[in-house]
């Protein structure tokens, strides 16, 4: 009966043995993955981020050359503005000769009608010395008058030219106006544009550390993994051997009173210690709480961390929770003391769910 148990437990023990060693290489691929998961997606965002660096140098040269219009267009504006004002003011100098005028004429025919000014004139001509004297004096008045009429004509048609002037520069200083304004939105728009991208370039930066971080944690969890598979095939070969021992002592054992059995054992190293300890849970996005931890490590960017009693573990040591995967002690707290630790969620609900537990510890490294 002894034999035959003991023959159950060695294949067992191979069966176990096999199956690891079919284990092994399969979690290797999936770390693996993951770490070039982690570099393509690396590479994504530093492409990305290129290619927004060259877009803003692009949209700040566009920007440039829209303020430079704008500039070039409010130049103009004030020039026009200037011709505006003089042509304004030539117009009222204007109106006020072409008005002096009318008045000196209306005065003129005022004196006429008072005076009997055309009597005058006649007199004035039949008192000429000669013929020719007649002539010239009659020359004279008509040119008078005529001068007169031609300045009145003159001035008017200057008046109608400058308005014709000013509502030509109204216009132009319009069009001028409503340009500016339409590139002074276009820079705008330009503007938003080249902050949307900055923002844009910094949450890749974010993303590109928090994944330089992952990819650290990621190469030390695989780098623990392979020492916890090796330790792992050395106990189950240990097991085969002490297994096929025990074995062979049956089979030349005279009775089976004389047969011996090998204890197990627990590591009491540092590097694969196995301790049983009472588990709660805390996360950065309570209320309160802060994004660093006692050794200074962002938990946005590494949020698998605990919190331990450095006096138990030791901060930095790489450790397996169980039921919460491999992880870094980081932090400290004064309710953390002796065989407690403190597990880290991102988000209040996730350490609701966990509540407080009783979980096996395992020192990776």
């Amino acid at each position: 009966m002894l034999k035959c148990v003991q023959s159950k437990r060695l294949v067992k023990a191979v069966v176990c043995a096999m199956a690891l060693s079919l284990f092994v290489p399969i979690v290797s691929n999936v770390q693996a993955e993951t770490l070039a998961n982690l570099d393509q997606q690396e590479t994504q965002l530093l492409q990305q981020s290129d290619s927004i660096s060259s877009e803003i140098q692009a949209t700040l040269t566009a920007v440039n050359d829209k303020y430079a219009q704008v500039a070039s267009l409010q130049k103009q504006i004030d020039e026009n503005q200037q011709l505006l004002t003089k042509t304004k003011q030539e117009i009222v100098d204007t109106q006020n000769t072409i008005e002096k005028r009318k008045e000196v004429v209306a005065k003129r025919l005022q004196s006429i009608q008072i005076n009997n000014a055309t009597d005058i004139d006649l007199k004035a001509l039949l008192s000429a010395d000669s013929f020719g004297d007649f002539v010239r004096r009659m020359y004279a008045m008509t040119m008078l008058q005529g001068l007169e009429k031609e300045k009145i004509e003159s001035l008017n048609d200057s008046m109608q030219s400058l308005q014709e002037l000013n509502q030509k520069a109204e216009a132009t200083q319009a069009k001028l106006e409503t340009d500016r304004q339409e590139l002074a939105s276009q820079a705008k728009e330009l503007d938003s544009r080249i902050l949307a991208l900055r923002q844009k370039l910094d949450q890749n930066k974010d993303a590109l550390a928090k994944i330089a971080a992952d990819k650290e944690v990621e190469k030390q969890r695989q780098a623990a993994e392979q020492a916890r598979q090796k330790r792992e095939q050395e106990e189950a070969a240990s097991k085969q051997q002490a297994a096929q021992t025990s074995q062979a002592s049956q089979n030349t054992a005279s009775s089976p009173v004389q047969s011996t059995t090998t204890p197990s054992t627990t590591t009491t190293g540092t590097s694969g210690k196995v301790m049983y300890m009472e588990s709660t849970a805390y996360s950065y996005a309570e209320a309160g709480a802060s994004y660093f931890t006692a050794s200074g490590t962002d938990l946005r960017a590494n949020p698998m961390a605990v919190a331990v009693d450095p006096s138990v573990i030791p901060l930095g040591t790489l450790l397996e929770v169980e039921g919460y995967g491999v992880a870094l002690a980081l932090d400290t707290g004064g309710a953390i003391k002796g065989n407690i630790i403190d597990v880290h969620f991102d988000s209040r609900e996730k350490c609701i769910q966990w509540g407080r537990r009783q979980v096996k510890v395992t020192i990776l490294s």
